[in-house]
């Protein structure tokens, strides 16, 4: 028999589970005394990570896209989305986190070379022939930093979303058309449904599967991209803004924080050159340190390469160690212990 597992999170990731009755077990643990989560994605294996067992995403079973809502106009975006979808008659269901909305499309479990890849080029592609922007922050349609991440966690339905003091809850086919003001009303309560899945096919990423050299950047163009670093962290706006704390270590940790949080290497290349270009080098080659990054240590390319895993520190270490960090915003530890949104 083949074991499938999750991790749980609570919202740091404290347990996998491999069936339901593990999982019903946390929720009643935990419901309503602290957030709960789930990873999107089952995995084949286990890891050691530390004292704990973790899911190893390298063995990620995709069966689904996840795509989060959580802008101003979070339903209506959705529902562009969802009657797309409804169109072509592909298998969807959609959850109201608690604050904006979650939609899940369900595919092919298929070979792929590079899922991450596969999730990304269907995203991009998808909100380009929908007009929805991608980025970080309220003011964009789908937040960028779920997009490809095969590790992320997202609230269990059904659970209580304690900052909104709503229930994060599945939503019937009838019950998506309700409007966003009466399903925040249904979201006062569980809402214990049995049939959430719209669409009768389902969808293959075959064709979005590349590897880095055949990947074709078709992404909406720049301007649907706020590359303004006001949405940044502290950290990273300060590595890049401040010419006092230059430097490879730092010119790596912001490569690694963009590509964690969803950046493609094409638009982490577009937010290096625009800043890091005004720093002038001393070391007479007159290089500025943009170019020194891009052509002498190659970063960019290493950490972007196939085959190697880059972790952002923990913020502890931003604040203590760097001296980066003027204290918890609101990315505190949030690549990697945190869901996706509210």
């Amino acid at each position: 028999m083949i074991n499938i597992f999750n991790e749980i999170g609570i919202p740091e990731r404290i347990a996998v589970v491999k069936t339901p009755a593990e999982l019903e077990k946390f929720i009643n643990r935990y419901n309503k005394l602290t957030n709960v989560y789930i990873s999107v994605y089952k995995t084949s294996k286990t890891i050691q990570i530390g004292k704990r067992i973790a899911c190893d995403f390298k063995t990620a079973i995709i069966n689904k896209i996840f795509l989060d809502f959580d802008s101003i106009n979070a339903y209506e975006k959705m529902m562009i989305i969802h009657n797309f979808l409804l169109e072509k008659d592909i298998q969807h269901y959609v959850n109201f986190s608690g604050r904006g909305y979650h939609l899940y499309i369900k595919t092919k479990i298929e070979e792929l070379k590079n899922p991450k890849i596969a999730l990304r080029e269907f995203t991009f592609q998808l909100a380009k022939k929908l007009g929805l922007t991608i980025g970080i922050g309220e003011k964009f349609d789908i937040d960028i930093q779920t997009v490809g991440d095969l590790s992320r966690i997202t609230r269990v339905p059904n659970t209580f979303n304690i900052k909104r003091n709503k229930w994060c809850i599945p939503l019937s086919k009838l019950q998506i058309l309700f409007g966003d003001l009466k399903i925040r009303e249904l979201a006062d309560a569980p809402n214990i449904i049995n049939n959430k899945v719209s669409g009768t096919k389902l969808f293959s990423l075959k064709k979005f599967d590349k590897t880095d050299n055949e990947l074709r950047l078709e992404i909406p163009e720049i301007k649907n991209y706020d590359y303004n670093i006001d949405n940044f962290a502290p950290c990273i706006r300060q590595i890049l803004t401040d010419r006092n704390y230059t430097g490879w270590k730092n010119w790596y940790t912001v490569i690694v924080w963009l590509k964690e949080s969803g950046f493609s290497k094409e638009e982490t290349n577009q937010i290096l050159k625009k800043y890091l270009s005004k720093f002038e080098r001393t070391d007479g080659k007159g290089r500025n340190d943009y170019e020194h990054l891009i052509f002498h240590d190659k970063t960019l390319d290493y950490i972007y390469s196939n085959g190697r895993e880059h972790f952002f520190p923990k913020c502890e270490v931003m604040m203590f160690e760097k001296n980066l960090c003027p204290g918890k915003c609101k990315y505190y530890n949030s690549l990697y212990n945190y869901s996706v949104g509210e």
